[in-house]
């Protein structure tokens, strides 16, 4: 990397993050007793709240990223609109199976819509040197992207069907949601239902690396930064390799303690040796969610750049965010959710830090023309327009 003052000179800038601990903490406290107090009204404020600190504790190159408030009008009609459609389910899951069907089919169809609005928020709110950030994809290329959601759906849907089939005994009238009794059978060693939930979970594993892979070149391909397109280098295949690696991350993580776990209940001659597997296995997820989380966030990260003269480069190590969720989780779970603020403070921190932008050239030259929008320049408040003041003069 060259440190020349020459104009073409490639300079390297990493973001810092000057957040404390302790000021997150009251925050996420102060946002969490709102929420509650509301019942929800106020979960769009407490978002924001959040999102403004992490931004304005972030600075590159000197200077802070604003996070303004948006119009949250939109983002409460749908959330309630969406709360009315689950409520309406709700109310019909009591011994009606069809009403377990249109619970999921809704959830199919409100995700896509909830997914784009929350990423459109995200960006049109942030700001960096008066630099606007947009997410302009439509909602039909959201939703052709979506119908891996679609997949999903109906896999689950098959393999609730197929387990209330074999399992005829239960009682509509006494058990109203068939899923608790299934999840009983699982429990009490129920092999078919237990392959049956193995069979879903192997069916899922497709439409979730095609829906990665769907939603991450439609953020990368939608995304604008002072107008300008953003690109990226990002190919299926490497989403493939990222899926391979952590179904590889869960087995070596499960399967010894699967095992191990099951052979001393059985010496112990102690009963649910299926719920104790499962359970191991379900813990086992998360060094491997961890492990995903890393290795998607620098594939995408590693490789988007805006024109010929800004790149991005991420040197987060995958080993080493890992053992830094299994240590925060670890304390979250002896502090009873105390150490959770703390603990995502310092995964942002790690993430955030672990990005270099490269540029060629002068920074300040590169903000001032990204900050163009619609040719009209954007001019800071402490500055004010030269032109509205040498017409004024």
């Amino acid at each position: 990397m060259s440190n020349s003052s020459s104009p073409l000179a490639i300079t390297g800038h990493r973001p810092e993050f000057l957040g404390k601990g302790r000021e997150y903490a009251q925050l996420c406290l102060l946002t969490a007793l709102a929420t509650v107090g509301t019942l929800g009204l106020c979960f769009p404020w407490a978002w924001q709240r959040q999102r403004s600190y992490l931004g304005s504790r972030t600075l590159l190159a000197g200077s802070q990223f604003e996070c303004r408030s948006p119009g949250f009008r939109k983002i409460l009609a749908a959330f309630f609109a969406f709360l009315l459609i689950l409520g309406f389910t709700a109310e019909k899951l009591l011994g009606e199976n069809w009403a377990i069907a249109a619970l999921v089919l809704s959830g199919a169809a409100g995700f896509p819509y909830f997914w784009a609005l929350k990423r459109r928020v995200e960006f049109r709110s942030l700001r960096w040197r008066g630099i606007r950030v947009d997410f302009d994809a439509n909602l039909v290329a959201i939703y052709r992207k979506s119908l891996p959601v679609l997949g999903l759906a109906l896999t689950w849907l098959g393999v609730l069907l197929a387990m209330q089939v074999a399992a005829p005994a239960a009682d509509p009238a006494q058990t109203p949601w068939i899923t608790l009794h299934l999840i009983g059978e699982l429990a009490d060693g129920d092999l078919f239902v237990g392959a049956l939930a193995l069979l879903g979970i192997a069916l899922s594993l497709p439409c979730l690396m095609r829906l990665e892979f769907n939603y991450t070149m439609l953020l990368t391909g939608s995304l604008r930064i002072g107008g300008k397109a953003v690109r990226s280098r990002l190919d299926y295949p490497d989403f493939i390799k990222i899926w391979q690696a952590t179904i590889g991350v869960f087995a070596a993580c499960g399967i010894p303690l699967s095992l191990l776990v099951h052979f001393s209940l059985h010496h112990f001659n102690l009963g649910g040796q299926v719920a104790g597997v499962v359970g191991v296995a379900f813990f086992s997820c998360l060094p491997a969610l961890a492990y995903h989380e890393a290795r998607s966030f620098k594939l995408l990260w590693g490789g988007l750049g805006l024109g010929g003269n800004l790149r991005i480069t991420c040197n987060l190590k995958p080993a080493t965010f890992v053992q830094l969720r299994m240590i925060d989780l670890t304390l979250t779970l002896l502090t009873l959710g105390a150490y959770q603020p703390f603990a995502k403070l310092r995964n942002y921190r790690a993430k955030i830090q672990s990005l270099t932008v490269h540029v060629k050239g002068c920074l300040d030259t590169h903000a001032m023309e990204l900050s163009t929008v619609r040719g009209r320049q954007i001019h800071p408040p402490w500055t004010g327009n030269p032109s509205r003041r040498g017409a004024l003069a």
